[in-house]
Parts: C-alpha cells; structure tokens; sequence
C-alpha cells in the first residue's frame, strides 16, 4: 500500500507537469461579433497566424498546443472587422481572459499571468492619462490669463513625469518580464545638453551620442524582441534615418548592429537575412557594396552556418560580381572592337572626361525600345569631352543593322566584345549602363538611358565642389 501511495504521487506530479506544458489559453469575450478568434503573432515585419479557435458555450474561445509559443507580442484578431488586440506570451502560458470585445482595456481581466496583468494595468494607466492630457491641453487653448496656461502645462509635465515614474517601477520590479522589454523599447536614449558648446558642436556631439546609443533600450538578446511589432522598424529606422547612405557608412552602422547580437540566435539570423536582401536590390546607386561587405564578411567568413552550399555559393557568387564595379573602384579594363573603324581598343584608353558605357543586344527587347533614344541623350549631353561606347552583347551583323535601322550609328563608339565581359561588369541582362571617369574608375552605374544626362551634370558639380 505504501508504494501504491508513492507511486500515485509520482503519477500525480507528474500529470501536473504534464498539464503545465504547451499552452492553453481561455478567452471569454463578450459581445464578440464571430464565432471565431485567431490567435497571431508578430515576427520582425510580418504577422503570422498561430492559432484559430471557435466558440463555445458561455462565449468561450479556448487555444491551446502541445508545444510552447516562442515567446513574445501576439495579439487575438477578431472577425470580421479584424480589430486585434494584443497579449503577451512569457514563461505562463496557461491562463485565463475574459473582456468586451467592444472595450477591450478597461474591461480585461487576466488570471494565471501575472505579465500581462503588469501590461494591462499600464495600459489602463496609459489610456487615463491620455484622456487627462486631451482635457488639460484643450483647458490650455481656452486659457485667460498666462498664469492659468503655466499652470495646466505644469500639470502635463507632472503627468509625463507619473508615467516615467510608473514605468521605472515596472522595469524595477519586473526586470525579466515582457512589460518590461515592450516598456523599455519606447524609450529614447537621454542625450546630454552640452551647453557649453555651440550650435554646431553641439548637434554633432548630440547625433554622435544618439546614433552610439540607439540601440541602449532594446534587449537584443532576448529572442522574445523578434516577436514584437516595433523591432524591425526600429532597427531599420537605424539604417535609413541615422545612418549616412554612403556605402561605408552603411557598412560600419551594420557591423555596429551585428556586433550587438549573438551568433547562432533568432535575431542574428534574421537581421541578417533581412539586411543582405535589403541591399541585394539597393534603392541608392553604389549601395550594392553593402551587399558584397555582408555576403563576404560574414557569409563568406561562416557566420550564417543555417545557408545551405548552393545558395551560400550563390551569394559569394554575386557579390565578387559586384565587386569589379564597386562605384570608385578602377573600371575592368575589357578589350573591345570598333566595327566603325575596325580596330581593337580597350575601354581605359577612351580619352574622355566620362566615358559612359552602355551593353545592349538586338534581341532585348528594352533595348529596342531605348537605344533609339541616344541621339536625344547626346542632344541633352552636349558635351564633346563626354563619349558613349555602345557595346553590342550579340557578336554579329545584326548589332550594325539595327544601329543604321534607328539611325544611331554615329552617336558614340559602336564596339564588340573581344575579351570576357559578363562576369567582370555582371552583364546578365540588358540594357546596363556605367559611367567611367577620366581616371578610369566607376563613377556611377545601375541608371536608366532617360537618366545619363542627368547624372553627368551631377558628376560634373561634384567635380568642381571638390575642386573649390
């Protein structure tokens, strides 16, 4: 009898552990308008449907899984408008909802998650506040004297300061939990108001400071950040906003990241993803060589191990691609044929002030439609010590045909290929366009045909800022 006793505790503890895992989430809502609730969650710049549950007696959705949620900011979407609200899914994944589907924060009451109810009661504090701040800044537009509107400003400022009070007391007393992360997250990093500076200094010392404690406020280690709804935007708000566009600037803002996050994690793999693809089609001409600082410096160096061969090859492939006409680099000297004046040439020995570079074929048909346009580029160029080398990608006596057909064969040097091309000026399609300058080097590519006039006036203003 004393080992059946022993061994029924045993079973006993063990069937209570056994209920303890995966989840299991109820959700009485009243009022809700369908007889179904989706359970869904954020992942970096994407949502993500975990979970459906259907009604049942007295209102009830109940979800639940063998397995744990990964942890972080889900949200129950409610049919058919689709209004969401959100909940946190932490260590306590067994608990219990109930609230108006038509008034949701005022009305919400959790058990069994101690988490969301440190979130909800912010979030309850969060909406009184708010309602408090409209009424004094509308007090403040019908205010007689100035010492009443000194005074309901000093009653914002006092109610700005209790939600900062409340938020450090959450922080302080819930360090490991999710409130305090989401919390955390909103705030700005404190710059210093170096007075003692002037203007100038004192904006850059105020942007040098921001930009090196952007990222203070995020728990980048924690893999529970993936799943929240501000993480990607923050984190690219970085690269787009803080960030100069220049390549190496670029390049020393993503090594700065990166070197925050943990190889091997969640957030390492996506944020690289994320960045290598953001790249690979660049939205600013020359930001392609972020792209090669990426795939060489840490796929090429064996820090994404997840890639598999073939696409890894495919990456490295790509980016020493881009790489023989990085914008400043010395263009790929190619030998080519004038069909004009029958003669080899390489494309260095052009002596031009810009040399701009064009490789067509007959058969694209983009090309058909925009190599006719060179005599009016020409126009608009007006300038002899600029020379365009029209290259014709097909090796036959189509490429001179189609050049009389559109009357465009005396708009620049009309050449073959003689030496290898493709890979070093990573001509896989046609039209492709570069710009060489005097000194043989890139000086701007990846542009439309209606673009050359444009960006030659931008390159010869560069030119002189510089010299002056």
């Amino acid at each position: 009898m004393k080992y059946l006793w022993l061994l029924f505790g045993v079973f006993f503890q063990f069937s209570l552990s056994a209920q303890e895992e995966g989840y299991k989430v109820d959700l009485h809502l009243d009022n809700a308008q369908s007889d179904k609730v989706f359970l869904a969650y954020f992942y970096g710049d994407n949502q993500y449907v975990a979970d459906t549950a259907f009604k049942t007696s007295e209102n009830l959705f109940q979800f639940s899984g063998s397995e744990k949620l990964g942890k972080g900011v889900y949200m129950f979407v409610l049919p058919p408008e689709n209004t969401f609200f959100q909940i946190l899914i932490g260590d306590d994944q067994h608990f219990k909802i109930t609230a108006d589907a038509n008034n949701i924060t005022p009305t919400i009451s959790i058990e069994g998650s101690e988490d969301n109810n440190v979130f909800y009661d912010y979030l309850k504090y969060l909406d009184s506040a708010r309602k408090v701040k409209t009424d004094l800044q509308e007090k403040i537009q019908h205010a007689e004297t100035d010492t009443e509107k000194e005074k309901l400003e000093e009653d914002i400022v006092d109610l700005d300061r209790g939600v900062l009070h409340l938020q450090d007391e959450i922080m302080e007393k819930h360090p490991e939990s999710l409130s305090k992360m989401m919390i955390a997250s909103s705030r700005e990093p404190q710059i210093p108001k170096y007075d003692d500076e002037d203007e100038k200094v004192r904006q850059k010392k105020s942007y040098r400071y921001y930009y090196n404690h952007f990222f203070d406020n995020l728990d980048l280690k924690n893999e529970a950040i993936l799943r929240t709804p501000f993480i990607h935007k923050k984190v690219m708000t970085f690269f787009d906003q803080y960030t100069p566009q220049a390549p190496d600037s670029l390049n020393k803002s993503i090594d700065l990241f990166m070197g925050k996050l943990e190889e091997g994690t969640d957030v390492y793999r996506y944020f690289l993803v994320k960045l290598l693809n953001k790249y690979a089609n660049p939205k600013m001409v020359g930001q392609d060589a972020v792209y090669v600082h990426i795939a060489q410096n840490y796929y090429g160096k064996g820090k994404a191990p997840w890639i598999d061969e073939d696409k890894l090859t495919e990456i490295l492939d790509n980016a020493e691609r881009f790489s023989y006409t990085l914008i400043g680099k010395p263009a790929p000297n190619i030998e080519l044929y004038d069909i004009d004046a029958k003669k080899k040439f390489k494309i260095l020995d052009v002596e031009a002030r810009y040399t701009v570079l064009i490789f067509w074929s007959y058969a694209c048909s983009h090309c058909e439609e925009v190599m006719p346009t060179l005599p009016e580029i020409a126009e608009k160029i007006d300038d002899e010590s600029i020379k365009i080398v029209n290259v014709c990608t097909k090796a036959d006596d189509p490429c001179g045909e189609f050049l009389d057909e559109n009357n465009i064969r005396h708009v620049g040097i009309n050449s073959l290929p003689v030496s290898s091309y493709g890979r070093l000026y990573d001509v896989r399609s046609t039209p492709k366009i570069f710009i060489i300058n005097e000194s043989g080097k890139i000086a701007s590519k990846g542009i439309g045909f209606s673009q050359i006039p444009e960006v030659i006036e931008l390159l010869k203003k560069e030119d002189l800022s510089s010299v002056n």
